[in-house]
Protein backbone atom coordinates (compact mmCIF):
# COMPACT_ATOMS: atom_id res chain seq x y z
CA UNK A 1 0.00 0.00 0.00
CA UNK A 2 1.33 3.44 -0.93
CA UNK A 3 1.92 6.06 1.74
CA UNK A 4 -0.73 8.28 0.15
CA UNK A 5 -3.34 5.51 0.28
CA UNK A 6 -2.39 4.68 3.84
CA UNK A 7 -2.74 8.33 4.88
CA UNK A 8 -6.13 8.64 3.23
CA UNK A 9 -7.31 5.43 4.87
CA UNK A 10 -6.13 6.65 8.27
CA UNK A 11 -7.96 9.95 7.84
CA UNK A 12 -11.13 8.15 6.77
CA UNK A 13 -10.91 5.88 9.80
CA UNK A 14 -10.54 8.86 12.11
CA UNK A 15 -13.55 10.53 10.53
CA UNK A 16 -15.68 7.46 11.04
CA UNK A 17 -14.59 7.14 14.65
CA UNK A 18 -15.02 10.79 15.54
CA UNK A 19 -18.32 11.35 13.72
CA UNK A 20 -19.43 14.91 13.17
CA UNK A 21 -17.36 16.71 15.79
CA UNK A 22 -13.67 17.20 16.49
CA UNK A 23 -12.49 19.13 19.52
CA UNK A 24 -9.28 21.02 20.30
CA UNK A 25 -9.26 21.19 24.11
CA UNK A 26 -8.24 23.99 26.40
CA UNK A 27 -5.85 22.62 29.01
CA UNK A 28 -6.09 22.30 32.75
CA UNK A 29 -3.06 21.62 34.94
CA UNK A 30 -1.97 19.92 38.13
CA UNK A 31 0.97 20.94 40.29
CA UNK A 32 2.58 17.97 42.07
CA UNK A 33 5.40 18.11 44.59
CA UNK A 34 7.59 15.59 42.76
CA UNK A 35 9.48 15.22 39.49
CA UNK A 36 6.89 12.80 38.15
CA UNK A 37 3.68 11.03 39.17
CA UNK A 38 5.38 7.69 39.86
CA UNK A 39 7.58 9.33 42.52
CA UNK A 40 4.64 10.54 44.65
CA UNK A 41 4.73 8.89 48.07
CA UNK A 42 1.39 9.67 49.75
CA UNK A 43 -1.35 7.31 48.57
CA UNK A 44 -4.03 10.00 48.28
CA UNK A 45 -1.88 12.46 46.33
CA UNK A 46 -0.71 9.64 44.06
CA UNK A 47 -4.23 8.37 43.40
CA UNK A 48 -5.34 11.92 42.53
CA UNK A 49 -2.39 12.50 40.19
CA UNK A 50 -2.80 9.12 38.47
CA UNK A 51 -6.47 9.89 37.80
CA UNK A 52 -5.53 13.33 36.44
CA UNK A 53 -2.86 11.76 34.26
CA UNK A 54 -5.31 9.28 32.79
CA UNK A 55 -8.26 11.67 32.47
CA UNK A 56 -6.51 14.80 31.24
CA UNK A 57 -2.86 14.36 30.33
CA UNK A 58 -3.26 11.16 28.32
CA UNK A 59 -6.16 12.71 26.37
CA UNK A 60 -4.25 15.89 25.54
CA UNK A 61 -6.42 18.04 27.80
CA UNK A 62 -4.08 18.46 30.77
CA UNK A 63 -0.53 19.19 31.83
CA UNK A 64 1.49 18.19 34.89
CA UNK A 65 3.64 20.84 36.57
CA UNK A 66 6.52 19.90 38.84
CA UNK A 67 8.76 21.94 41.16
CA UNK A 68 11.21 22.44 38.27
CA UNK A 69 8.55 23.54 35.73
CA UNK A 70 6.06 25.52 37.83
CA UNK A 71 7.68 28.82 36.82
CA UNK A 72 6.44 28.22 33.26
CA UNK A 73 2.79 28.29 34.40
CA UNK A 74 0.82 30.60 32.11
CA UNK A 75 -2.86 31.51 32.37
CA UNK A 76 -3.14 31.76 28.57
CA UNK A 77 -2.16 28.09 28.21
CA UNK A 78 -3.74 26.58 31.31
CA UNK A 79 -7.14 27.90 32.43
CA UNK A 80 -7.34 26.00 35.74
CA UNK A 81 -4.63 24.51 37.98
CA UNK A 82 -5.20 21.88 40.67
CA UNK A 83 -2.99 21.61 43.77
CA UNK A 84 -3.74 18.58 45.93
CA UNK A 85 -1.82 18.19 49.21
CA UNK A 86 -2.94 15.47 51.62
CA UNK A 87 -0.26 14.12 54.00
CA UNK A 88 -0.09 12.46 57.39
CA UNK A 89 1.83 14.39 60.01
CA UNK A 90 1.61 17.95 58.69
CA UNK A 91 1.18 20.83 61.13
CA UNK A 92 -1.37 23.61 60.60
CA UNK A 93 -0.23 26.70 58.72
CA UNK A 94 0.87 27.17 55.10
CA UNK A 95 4.49 27.62 56.20
CA UNK A 96 4.44 23.96 57.32
CA UNK A 97 3.44 22.64 53.91
CA UNK A 98 6.13 20.79 51.91
CA UNK A 99 8.70 23.36 50.83
CA UNK A 100 8.25 22.63 47.10
CA UNK A 101 4.78 24.20 47.33
CA UNK A 102 5.68 27.27 49.38
CA UNK A 103 9.18 28.26 48.28
CA UNK A 104 9.52 31.67 46.66
CA UNK A 105 9.51 30.30 43.11
CA UNK A 106 6.31 28.29 43.56
CA UNK A 107 4.42 31.03 45.39
CA UNK A 108 5.48 33.65 42.85
CA UNK A 109 4.26 31.43 40.01
CA UNK A 110 0.90 30.72 41.67
CA UNK A 111 0.37 34.33 42.69
CA UNK A 112 1.16 35.71 39.24
CA UNK A 113 -1.05 33.07 37.68
CA UNK A 114 -4.14 34.06 39.70
CA UNK A 115 -3.47 37.77 39.37
CA UNK A 116 -3.45 37.33 35.58
CA UNK A 117 -6.77 35.51 35.57
CA UNK A 118 -5.75 31.88 36.09
CA UNK A 119 -8.01 29.80 38.35
CA UNK A 120 -6.89 27.52 41.19
CA UNK A 121 -8.44 24.38 42.67
CA UNK A 122 -6.95 23.82 46.15
CA UNK A 123 -7.88 20.59 47.93
CA UNK A 124 -7.34 19.26 51.47
CA UNK A 125 -4.18 20.77 53.04
CA UNK A 126 -3.56 22.88 49.92
CA UNK A 127 -6.46 25.17 50.92
CA UNK A 128 -3.89 26.97 53.11
CA UNK A 129 -2.24 28.31 49.95
CA UNK A 130 -5.10 30.84 49.80
CA UNK A 131 -3.10 32.74 52.42
CA UNK A 132 0.33 31.99 50.94
CA UNK A 133 -0.51 33.62 47.59
CA UNK A 134 -1.93 36.69 49.34
CA UNK A 135 -5.57 36.30 48.37
CA UNK A 136 -6.65 36.59 52.04
CA UNK A 137 -4.81 37.49 55.24
CA UNK A 138 -3.80 35.07 58.01
CA UNK A 139 -6.97 36.07 59.88
CA UNK A 140 -9.05 34.13 57.34
CA UNK A 141 -6.90 31.00 57.14
CA UNK A 142 -8.45 27.54 57.71
CA UNK A 143 -8.78 26.77 61.42
CA UNK A 144 -10.22 23.21 61.48
CA UNK A 145 -7.26 20.95 60.73
CA UNK A 146 -6.38 17.27 60.80
CA UNK A 147 -3.41 15.23 59.57
CA UNK A 148 -3.46 12.06 61.64
CA UNK A 149 -3.37 8.43 60.54
CA UNK A 150 -7.14 8.15 61.10
CA UNK A 151 -9.22 5.18 62.19
CA UNK A 152 -12.23 2.99 61.49
CA UNK A 153 -15.54 4.77 60.98
CA UNK A 154 -18.80 3.28 59.74
CA UNK A 155 -20.49 6.55 58.74
CA UNK A 156 -20.92 7.99 55.28
CA UNK A 157 -19.26 11.40 54.96
CA UNK A 158 -19.95 14.03 52.35
CA UNK A 159 -20.98 17.59 51.60
CA UNK A 160 -24.08 19.65 52.35
CA UNK A 161 -24.62 22.46 49.81
CA UNK A 162 -27.76 23.80 51.54
CA UNK A 163 -26.20 26.27 53.95
CA UNK A 164 -28.43 27.37 56.83
CA UNK A 165 -31.17 24.86 56.00
CA UNK A 166 -32.17 24.62 59.67
CA UNK A 167 -35.81 25.80 59.65
CA UNK A 168 -35.16 27.91 62.77
CA UNK A 169 -32.73 30.13 60.82
CA UNK A 170 -33.72 33.12 58.71
CA UNK A 171 -30.95 33.03 56.09
CA UNK A 172 -30.80 30.10 53.64
CA UNK A 173 -28.24 29.59 50.87
CA UNK A 174 -28.98 26.74 48.47
CA UNK A 175 -25.97 25.98 46.24
CA UNK A 176 -27.09 22.64 44.81
CA UNK A 177 -27.29 24.18 41.33
CA UNK A 178 -23.62 25.15 41.42
CA UNK A 179 -21.80 23.49 38.48
CA UNK A 180 -19.37 21.58 40.74
CA UNK A 181 -22.27 19.43 42.01
CA UNK A 182 -23.67 18.55 38.59
CA UNK A 183 -24.67 14.88 38.25
CA UNK A 184 -23.26 13.85 41.63
CA UNK A 185 -24.95 10.96 43.41
CA UNK A 186 -27.05 12.22 46.34
CA UNK A 187 -28.34 10.73 49.55
CA UNK A 188 -31.82 12.11 50.25
CA UNK A 189 -32.79 9.67 52.98
CA UNK A 190 -30.29 10.40 55.74
CA UNK A 191 -31.52 13.92 56.60
CA UNK A 192 -35.02 15.37 56.56
CA UNK A 193 -34.13 18.99 55.77
CA UNK A 194 -31.41 18.55 53.12
CA UNK A 195 -29.64 16.15 50.82
CA UNK A 196 -25.98 15.23 50.98
CA UNK A 197 -23.36 14.45 48.38
CA UNK A 198 -21.63 11.32 49.76
CA UNK A 199 -17.87 11.12 49.18
CA UNK A 200 -16.58 8.31 51.41
CA UNK A 201 -18.23 5.27 52.97
CA UNK A 202 -17.71 2.77 55.77
CA UNK A 203 -14.05 1.98 56.52
CA UNK A 204 -10.79 3.61 57.52
CA UNK A 205 -10.83 7.40 57.21
CA UNK A 206 -7.81 9.66 57.67
CA UNK A 207 -10.07 12.61 58.66
CA UNK A 208 -7.89 15.30 57.09
CA UNK A 209 -9.93 18.47 57.35
CA UNK A 210 -8.49 21.82 56.38
CA UNK A 211 -11.53 24.07 56.58
CA UNK A 212 -13.03 27.09 58.29
CA UNK A 213 -14.68 27.56 61.69
CA UNK A 214 -16.37 30.96 61.64
CA UNK A 215 -16.70 31.06 65.40
CA UNK A 216 -12.90 30.86 65.66
CA UNK A 217 -12.22 33.76 63.28
CA UNK A 218 -11.86 37.07 65.11
CA UNK A 219 -13.77 40.12 63.95
CA UNK A 220 -16.68 38.48 62.15
CA UNK A 221 -20.01 40.20 62.63
CA UNK A 222 -23.02 38.10 63.61
CA UNK A 223 -25.49 40.28 61.70
CA UNK A 224 -27.09 38.57 59.86
CA UNK A 225 -24.54 35.79 60.43
CA UNK A 226 -20.79 35.24 60.59
CA UNK A 227 -20.78 33.24 57.37
CA UNK A 228 -22.27 36.18 55.46
CA UNK A 229 -19.76 38.57 57.01
CA UNK A 230 -16.88 36.24 56.02
CA UNK A 231 -18.20 36.25 52.45
CA UNK A 232 -18.40 40.05 52.43
CA UNK A 233 -14.94 40.57 53.92
CA UNK A 234 -13.19 38.04 51.67
CA UNK A 235 -15.32 38.39 48.51
CA UNK A 236 -16.22 34.73 48.56
CA UNK A 237 -19.14 32.33 48.41
CA UNK A 238 -19.46 29.44 50.87
CA UNK A 239 -20.90 26.60 48.80
CA UNK A 240 -20.35 23.51 50.96
CA UNK A 241 -20.13 22.30 54.57
CA UNK A 242 -19.91 18.98 56.43
CA UNK A 243 -22.86 16.78 55.46
CA UNK A 244 -24.55 17.19 58.88
CA UNK A 245 -24.09 20.95 59.38
CA UNK A 246 -27.33 22.93 58.95
CA UNK A 247 -26.27 26.28 60.42
CA UNK A 248 -23.56 28.86 59.65
CA UNK A 249 -20.83 27.47 61.91
CA UNK A 250 -18.28 26.33 59.37
CA UNK A 251 -17.36 25.92 55.72
CA UNK A 252 -15.47 23.28 53.79
CA UNK A 253 -15.97 24.37 50.18
CA UNK A 254 -15.46 28.07 49.42
CA UNK A 255 -15.23 29.90 46.11
CA UNK A 256 -13.00 32.97 46.43
CA UNK A 257 -14.18 35.27 43.66
CA UNK A 258 -12.08 37.60 41.49
CA UNK A 259 -10.91 40.96 42.83
CA UNK A 260 -9.25 43.96 41.19
CA UNK A 261 -5.85 42.48 42.11
CA UNK A 262 -6.59 38.76 41.71
CA UNK A 263 -8.50 38.37 38.46
CA UNK A 264 -8.80 34.58 38.78
CA UNK A 265 -11.02 32.45 41.03
CA UNK A 266 -9.71 30.16 43.78
CA UNK A 267 -11.93 27.19 44.68
CA UNK A 268 -11.04 25.55 48.00
CA UNK A 269 -12.24 22.13 49.17
CA UNK A 270 -10.96 21.25 52.63
CA UNK A 271 -13.54 18.66 53.70
CA UNK A 272 -12.05 15.43 55.08
CA UNK A 273 -14.58 13.33 53.15
CA UNK A 274 -12.64 14.30 50.02
CA UNK A 275 -10.11 11.45 50.36
CA UNK A 276 -8.75 10.08 47.12
CA UNK A 277 -7.68 6.64 48.36
CA UNK A 278 -9.61 4.94 51.16
CA UNK A 279 -6.99 2.78 52.80
CA UNK A 280 -8.63 -0.55 53.60
CA UNK A 281 -11.61 -0.83 51.24
CA UNK A 282 -12.84 0.31 47.85
CA UNK A 283 -14.71 3.54 48.40
CA UNK A 284 -18.29 3.08 47.09
CA UNK A 285 -18.44 6.82 46.40
CA UNK A 286 -15.15 7.11 44.51
CA UNK A 287 -17.08 8.15 41.40
CA UNK A 288 -18.40 11.18 43.32
CA UNK A 289 -14.83 12.13 44.26
CA UNK A 290 -13.82 11.97 40.60
CA UNK A 291 -16.93 13.73 39.30
CA UNK A 292 -16.64 16.54 41.86
CA UNK A 293 -13.03 17.07 40.78
CA UNK A 294 -13.72 17.06 37.05
CA UNK A 295 -16.74 19.35 37.57
CA UNK A 296 -14.55 21.74 39.56
CA UNK A 297 -11.81 21.84 36.91
CA UNK A 298 -14.24 22.20 34.03
CA UNK A 299 -16.08 24.96 35.89
CA UNK A 300 -12.89 26.86 36.60
CA UNK A 301 -11.76 26.40 33.02
CA UNK A 302 -14.81 28.27 31.72
CA UNK A 303 -14.69 31.20 34.15
CA UNK A 304 -14.34 34.84 33.14
CA UNK A 305 -14.69 34.10 29.46
CA UNK A 306 -13.68 36.88 27.07
CA UNK A 307 -15.71 37.88 24.04
CA UNK A 308 -15.31 40.42 21.25
CA UNK A 309 -18.15 42.79 20.37
CA UNK A 310 -16.54 44.71 17.55
CA UNK A 311 -18.27 43.85 14.26
CA UNK A 312 -20.22 46.91 12.95
CA UNK A 313 -23.56 45.65 11.67
CA UNK A 314 -26.66 47.55 10.60
CA UNK A 315 -29.77 45.75 11.78
CA UNK A 316 -32.92 47.23 10.25
CA UNK A 317 -30.92 50.33 9.37
CA UNK A 318 -29.47 50.95 12.84
CA UNK A 319 -25.74 50.30 13.31
CA UNK A 320 -24.23 48.88 16.50
CA UNK A 321 -21.47 46.40 17.32
CA UNK A 322 -21.87 42.65 17.48
CA UNK A 323 -20.11 39.41 18.27
CA UNK A 324 -21.02 35.79 19.00
CA UNK A 325 -20.58 33.94 22.27
CA UNK A 326 -20.99 30.47 23.76
CA UNK A 327 -20.25 28.89 27.12
CA UNK A 328 -21.40 25.67 28.71
CA UNK A 329 -21.66 27.61 32.00
CA UNK A 330 -24.28 30.28 32.76
CA UNK A 331 -22.74 33.77 32.48
CA UNK A 332 -23.54 37.21 33.84
CA UNK A 333 -23.54 39.93 31.18
CA UNK A 334 -21.44 43.04 31.86
CA UNK A 335 -23.14 46.42 31.77
CA UNK A 336 -23.66 47.82 28.30
CA UNK A 337 -23.93 44.38 26.68
CA UNK A 338 -27.15 42.75 25.47
CA UNK A 339 -27.61 39.13 24.40
CA UNK A 340 -29.80 37.94 21.53
CA UNK A 341 -30.94 34.52 20.35
CA UNK A 342 -32.00 33.71 16.79
CA UNK A 343 -35.58 32.44 16.78
CA UNK A 344 -36.14 31.95 13.07
CA UNK A 345 -34.06 31.93 9.89
CA UNK A 346 -35.62 31.86 6.42
CA UNK A 347 -35.86 33.89 3.23
CA UNK A 348 -32.31 35.12 3.77
CA UNK A 349 -33.08 36.68 7.16
CA UNK A 350 -32.30 35.67 10.74
CA UNK A 351 -34.67 37.02 13.38
CA UNK A 352 -33.00 38.32 16.55
CA UNK A 353 -34.80 38.08 19.90
CA UNK A 354 -33.43 39.93 22.90
CA UNK A 355 -32.76 37.57 25.81
CA UNK A 356 -30.92 39.58 28.46
CA UNK A 357 -28.91 42.73 29.14
CA UNK A 358 -26.21 43.97 31.51
CA UNK A 359 -26.36 42.38 34.97
CA UNK A 360 -28.64 39.55 33.87
CA UNK A 361 -27.66 35.89 33.44
CA UNK A 362 -27.66 33.96 30.17
CA UNK A 363 -27.87 30.16 30.34
CA UNK A 364 -25.05 27.80 29.56
CA UNK A 365 -25.24 25.53 26.53
CA UNK A 366 -26.75 28.19 24.24
CA UNK A 367 -25.19 30.38 21.56
CA UNK A 368 -25.81 34.13 21.54
CA UNK A 369 -25.23 37.33 19.63
CA UNK A 370 -23.77 40.01 21.91
CA UNK A 371 -24.53 43.65 21.13
CA UNK A 372 -22.89 46.87 22.29
CA UNK A 373 -23.33 50.52 21.40
CA UNK A 374 -19.52 50.81 21.14
CA UNK A 375 -16.89 48.54 19.65
CA UNK A 376 -15.15 46.42 22.30
CA UNK A 377 -12.41 43.99 21.36
CA UNK A 378 -12.65 42.25 24.72
CA UNK A 379 -15.45 42.02 27.26
CA UNK A 380 -15.45 39.60 30.18
CA UNK A 381 -18.48 37.52 31.07
CA UNK A 382 -18.29 36.10 34.59
CA UNK A 383 -19.70 32.71 35.48
CA UNK A 384 -22.96 33.07 37.37
CA UNK A 385 -22.90 31.92 40.98
CA UNK A 386 -26.43 30.57 40.60
CA UNK A 387 -27.26 29.09 37.19
CA UNK A 388 -30.96 29.07 38.11
CA UNK A 389 -30.98 32.85 37.67
CA UNK A 390 -30.49 32.45 33.93
CA UNK A 391 -33.30 33.53 31.64
CA UNK A 392 -35.06 30.85 29.61
CA UNK A 393 -34.42 30.57 25.88
CA UNK A 394 -36.76 28.87 23.42
CA UNK A 395 -36.15 27.75 19.84
CA UNK A 396 -32.65 29.19 19.61
CA UNK A 397 -30.83 28.36 16.36
CA UNK A 398 -27.45 29.46 17.71
CA UNK A 399 -25.06 26.73 18.83
CA UNK A 400 -21.45 26.81 20.00
CA UNK A 401 -18.55 25.16 21.81
CA UNK A 402 -16.21 25.91 24.70
CA UNK A 403 -13.31 24.74 22.59
CA UNK A 404 -12.43 24.84 18.92
CA UNK A 405 -14.59 22.20 17.25
CA UNK A 406 -15.84 21.11 13.83
CA UNK A 407 -19.51 20.25 13.30
CA UNK A 408 -21.25 18.78 10.25
CA UNK A 409 -24.10 16.61 8.96
CA UNK A 410 -26.85 18.35 10.93
CA UNK A 411 -28.09 20.96 8.46
CA UNK A 412 -26.75 24.25 7.07
CA UNK A 413 -24.13 26.16 9.06
CA UNK A 414 -23.43 29.91 9.23
CA UNK A 415 -20.84 31.93 11.11
CA UNK A 416 -20.46 35.63 11.79
CA UNK A 417 -18.07 36.83 9.12
CA UNK A 418 -17.33 39.59 6.66
CA UNK A 419 -17.08 40.16 2.94
CA UNK A 420 -15.80 43.01 0.77
CA UNK A 421 -12.63 45.01 0.24
CA UNK A 422 -10.18 45.89 3.02
CA UNK A 423 -11.49 48.71 5.25
CA UNK A 424 -14.87 48.38 3.59
CA UNK A 425 -16.21 45.13 4.96
CA UNK A 426 -19.82 44.08 5.29
CA UNK A 427 -20.53 41.84 8.29
CA UNK A 428 -23.20 39.17 8.49
CA UNK A 429 -23.86 35.44 8.68
CA UNK A 430 -22.14 33.45 5.94
CA UNK A 431 -21.21 29.94 4.95
CA UNK A 432 -17.68 29.29 6.14
CA UNK A 433 -15.28 29.46 3.19
CA UNK A 434 -14.99 26.21 1.27
CA UNK A 435 -17.83 24.46 3.14
CA UNK A 436 -20.95 25.25 1.08
CA UNK A 437 -22.66 25.52 4.46
CA UNK A 438 -22.29 21.79 5.07
CA UNK A 439 -19.98 22.09 8.09
CA UNK A 440 -18.33 24.66 10.32
CA UNK A 441 -15.13 24.88 12.35
CA UNK A 442 -16.16 26.91 15.36
CA UNK A 443 -13.65 28.86 17.47
CA UNK A 444 -13.56 28.49 21.25
CA UNK A 445 -16.43 30.29 23.02
CA UNK A 446 -17.93 31.38 19.70
CA UNK A 447 -21.37 30.61 18.32
CA UNK A 448 -22.62 29.53 14.92
CA UNK A 449 -26.12 29.35 13.44
CA UNK A 450 -27.56 26.01 12.41
CA UNK A 451 -30.60 25.66 10.16
CA UNK A 452 -31.63 22.00 10.59
CA UNK A 453 -32.26 21.59 6.86
CA UNK A 454 -30.59 22.25 3.53
CA UNK A 455 -30.51 25.94 2.60
CA UNK A 456 -29.41 27.60 -0.62
CA UNK A 457 -28.91 30.99 1.05
CA UNK A 458 -25.17 31.69 1.23
CA UNK A 459 -25.71 34.48 3.74
CA UNK A 460 -28.32 35.71 6.21
CA UNK A 461 -29.23 39.28 7.13
CA UNK A 462 -29.98 40.04 10.77
CA UNK A 463 -33.34 41.59 11.60
CA UNK A 464 -35.38 42.41 14.69
CA UNK A 465 -38.60 41.96 12.76
CA UNK A 466 -40.10 38.91 11.12
CA UNK A 467 -37.65 36.85 9.11
CA UNK A 468 -39.69 37.19 5.93
CA UNK A 469 -37.40 39.15 3.71
CA UNK A 470 -39.39 42.40 4.04
CA UNK A 471 -36.91 45.25 3.83
CA UNK A 472 -38.96 48.13 2.55
CA UNK A 473 -39.31 51.12 4.86
CA UNK A 474 -42.36 53.29 4.34
CA UNK A 475 -42.45 56.83 5.68
CA UNK A 476 -45.62 58.10 7.26
CA UNK A 477 -47.94 57.75 10.20
CA UNK A 478 -49.90 54.63 11.03
CA UNK A 479 -53.55 55.51 11.30
CA UNK A 480 -55.20 52.20 12.13
CA UNK A 481 -55.30 50.34 15.44
CA UNK A 482 -52.87 47.53 14.59
CA UNK A 483 -50.31 46.57 17.22
CA UNK A 484 -46.97 48.35 16.69
CA UNK A 485 -43.51 47.14 17.75
CA UNK A 486 -40.10 48.80 17.80
CA UNK A 487 -37.15 47.15 16.05
CA UNK A 488 -36.23 45.32 19.25
CA UNK A 489 -39.58 43.53 19.12
CA UNK A 490 -41.12 45.47 22.03
CA UNK A 491 -44.73 46.70 21.82
CA UNK A 492 -44.93 50.53 21.75
CA UNK A 493 -47.69 53.07 22.19
CA UNK A 494 -49.19 55.64 19.88
CA UNK A 495 -46.77 58.38 20.92
CA UNK A 496 -43.64 56.42 19.94
CA UNK A 497 -41.33 58.05 17.36
CA UNK A 498 -38.90 56.22 15.09
CA UNK A 499 -38.59 52.96 13.18
CA UNK A 500 -41.38 50.47 13.95
CA UNK A 501 -42.88 47.24 12.62
CA UNK A 502 -46.63 47.00 11.99
CA UNK A 503 -48.42 44.22 10.17
CA UNK A 504 -45.11 42.79 9.06
CA UNK A 505 -43.94 46.06 7.45
CA UNK A 506 -41.51 48.70 8.62
CA UNK A 507 -42.54 52.31 9.08
CA UNK A 508 -40.99 55.50 10.36
CA UNK A 509 -43.31 57.12 12.89
CA UNK A 510 -42.87 60.90 13.05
Amino acid sequence: MSMKKFTNLLLLTLLLICGSQWVKAQKVGMFIGYDNVDAIEDDDEKAAAEWFNTTYVATGKGKIYTPSTISSLNSDEVKALWVAIDRVGLKIGYANLPSVFVNSRAIAALQTYVKNGGNLLLTTHATQLIVAVGRVSDVYAPTIFGSGEGGQNADVWGINAQIGCNPDLSEYYDHRSHPIYKDLEINSAKYTDHVMYPLIGNGWKEDHNCKWDFNAIAGLDDNPNKLADFENKTRSSVIGAWQHVTDYACAGVIEFLPTDEFKGTILCNGIAAYEWHQNDVTNPYQSNIEKLTSNSLEYLKTLNTAASVAAPIKVDGVESYWGTFYSSAAKTLPEGIAAYAVEKADNGYAKLVKVAEGGEVIPGGEGFFLQSATAQEQVTLTTAVDADEAVKVNNNLLRGSDEEATFENEGTYYILGRTGAENDYTYGLYWQKGTEGKKVTNAANKAYLLIPAASEAKSLTLTFGEATGINQIEAGVATDTSVVYNVAGQRVGAGYKGLVIKNGKKYTLK
